[in-house]
């Protein structure tokens, strides 16, 4: 009888044993699995990054042309200001 519970020990430590196997490989398998996935983020990330370089640089670009812009327009509103005021003294003693 010894015998038998010796051999049922043995087996069931070899179904332990490649539980343990399987186990190992699973995990091994996960953590590549999320390495690639992290590595996938990072790239990610950067990609973002990057894009979001590019986008503040064309909103700094974008920014500048509205300020020249901006002073162009009131140069304008200047010249026209000006131009009217004369036209009313040309005009005055007509009236």
């Amino acid at each position: 009888m010894s015998e038998d519970r010796l051999d049922f020990v043995i087996a069931a430590l070899g179904r332990l044993e490649a539980g343990q196997a399987h186990l190992h490989e699973e995990q091994t398998r996960l953590r590549t699995d999320l390495l690639k996935q992290g590595e996938r983020v990072l790239n990610e990330v950067a990609s973002l990054r990057d894009d979001m370089t590019v986008t503040m640089a064309r909103m700094d670009r974008l920014d500048s042309a509205v300020g020249l812009a901006v002073v162009e327009l009131r140069a304008m509103h200047g010249a026209f200001s000006k131009l009217s005021q004369r036209v009313r003294t040309l005009e005055g003693p007509l009236q």
